[in-house]
Protein backbone atom coordinates (compact mmCIF):
# COMPACT_ATOMS: atom_id res chain seq x y z
CA UNK A 1 0.00 0.00 0.00
CA UNK A 2 1.37 3.19 -1.22
CA UNK A 3 0.78 5.71 2.11
CA UNK A 4 2.73 8.76 -0.12
CA UNK A 5 0.35 11.83 -0.48
CA UNK A 6 -1.26 11.88 -4.46
CA UNK A 7 -0.88 14.43 -6.52
CA UNK A 8 -4.52 16.24 -7.31
CA UNK A 9 -4.75 18.33 -9.96
CA UNK A 10 -4.88 21.21 -7.80
CA UNK A 11 -1.36 20.86 -6.59
CA UNK A 12 -0.12 19.79 -10.17
CA UNK A 13 -1.74 23.28 -11.22
CA UNK A 14 0.05 25.29 -8.40
CA UNK A 15 4.20 23.76 -9.19
CA UNK A 16 3.07 24.11 -12.75
CA UNK A 17 2.38 28.25 -11.97
CA UNK A 18 5.53 28.38 -9.70
CA UNK A 19 7.62 26.71 -12.06
CA UNK A 20 6.39 28.95 -14.85
CA UNK A 21 7.13 32.04 -12.90
CA UNK A 22 10.43 30.65 -11.64
CA UNK A 23 11.43 29.48 -15.10
CA UNK A 24 9.81 32.36 -17.16
CA UNK A 25 8.06 30.32 -19.98
CA UNK A 26 4.84 29.37 -20.76
CA UNK A 27 2.81 26.28 -21.56
CA UNK A 28 4.74 23.95 -19.17
CA UNK A 29 2.86 20.44 -18.10
CA UNK A 30 3.64 17.82 -16.02
CA UNK A 31 4.39 14.99 -18.55
CA UNK A 32 5.14 12.13 -16.34
CA UNK A 33 5.38 11.48 -12.37
CA UNK A 34 6.74 8.72 -10.46
CA UNK A 35 7.63 8.07 -6.75
CA UNK A 36 10.93 7.45 -6.21
CA UNK A 37 11.11 3.75 -4.53
CA UNK A 38 11.58 3.81 -0.96
CA UNK A 39 10.57 7.36 -0.83
CA UNK A 40 7.66 9.58 -1.30
CA UNK A 41 9.57 11.82 -3.57
CA UNK A 42 8.44 12.31 -6.98
CA UNK A 43 10.21 12.75 -10.05
CA UNK A 44 8.62 15.34 -12.14
CA UNK A 45 8.93 15.21 -16.22
CA UNK A 46 8.06 19.23 -17.11
CA UNK A 47 7.57 19.58 -21.07
CA UNK A 48 8.44 22.54 -22.54
CA UNK A 49 11.52 24.02 -19.57
CA UNK A 50 14.66 23.81 -20.40
CA UNK A 51 15.30 21.10 -17.63
CA UNK A 52 12.75 19.05 -17.80
CA UNK A 53 12.90 17.24 -14.49
CA UNK A 54 12.59 17.92 -11.40
CA UNK A 55 12.08 16.11 -8.14
CA UNK A 56 9.32 17.19 -5.15
CA UNK A 57 9.82 16.69 -1.71
CA UNK A 58 7.68 14.31 0.32
CA UNK A 59 5.71 17.35 1.45
CA UNK A 60 5.25 18.55 -1.82
CA UNK A 61 6.66 21.88 -0.94
CA UNK A 62 10.34 21.84 -2.25
CA UNK A 63 11.22 21.33 -6.07
CA UNK A 64 15.00 20.59 -6.77
CA UNK A 65 16.56 20.09 -9.81
CA UNK A 66 18.93 16.97 -8.68
CA UNK A 67 18.27 14.90 -5.92
CA UNK A 68 21.64 12.90 -4.68
CA UNK A 69 21.12 9.87 -3.44
CA UNK A 70 24.11 8.39 -1.24
CA UNK A 71 23.41 4.97 -1.31
CA UNK A 72 24.76 5.07 -4.59
CA UNK A 73 27.93 4.88 -5.88
CA UNK A 74 28.57 8.91 -7.78
CA UNK A 75 30.21 7.28 -10.57
CA UNK A 76 27.55 4.92 -10.94
CA UNK A 77 25.50 8.67 -11.16
CA UNK A 78 27.58 9.80 -13.53
CA UNK A 79 27.59 6.92 -15.64
CA UNK A 80 23.90 6.91 -15.73
CA UNK A 81 23.28 10.66 -16.32
CA UNK A 82 26.02 10.20 -19.09
CA UNK A 83 23.99 7.49 -20.56
CA UNK A 84 20.80 9.29 -20.04
CA UNK A 85 21.91 12.07 -21.87
CA UNK A 86 23.36 10.74 -24.87
CA UNK A 87 20.24 9.00 -25.41
CA UNK A 88 17.94 11.93 -25.13
CA UNK A 89 20.87 14.22 -27.16
CA UNK A 90 20.59 11.50 -29.90
CA UNK A 91 17.35 9.76 -29.82
CA UNK A 92 16.63 11.82 -33.36
CA UNK A 93 18.80 12.44 -36.97
CA UNK A 94 19.89 16.54 -35.90
CA UNK A 95 21.77 18.59 -38.10
CA UNK A 96 25.46 16.83 -38.54
CA UNK A 97 28.60 16.78 -40.40
CA UNK A 98 30.91 13.88 -40.56
CA UNK A 99 29.90 9.74 -40.07
CA UNK A 100 26.87 9.24 -37.34
CA UNK A 101 29.62 5.82 -36.13
CA UNK A 102 32.71 8.65 -35.51
CA UNK A 103 34.05 7.71 -31.98
CA UNK A 104 33.55 11.76 -30.80
CA UNK A 105 30.09 13.30 -30.59
CA UNK A 106 30.16 17.29 -30.29
CA UNK A 107 26.97 18.66 -29.78
CA UNK A 108 26.52 22.57 -29.67
CA UNK A 109 23.94 24.62 -27.67
CA UNK A 110 23.22 27.99 -28.31
CA UNK A 111 20.48 30.47 -26.59
CA UNK A 112 19.09 33.18 -28.61
CA UNK A 113 18.18 35.29 -25.58
CA UNK A 114 21.89 35.70 -24.55
CA UNK A 115 23.33 38.86 -26.04
CA UNK A 116 26.77 37.27 -27.30
CA UNK A 117 24.62 34.46 -28.92
CA UNK A 118 22.81 36.59 -30.77
CA UNK A 119 25.18 37.86 -32.46
CA UNK A 120 27.48 34.98 -34.01
CA UNK A 121 26.51 34.57 -37.38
Amino acid sequence: MNRCPSLSDADRARIIVYLSKWLEVENLSIESDEIIPGTCYRKLGIKGALHPMFFLSADQRFLSGSLLDTAVDPEQQRRIAHEEANRILLADPSPSRGAPSAPVTIVEFGDFQCSYCKKIP
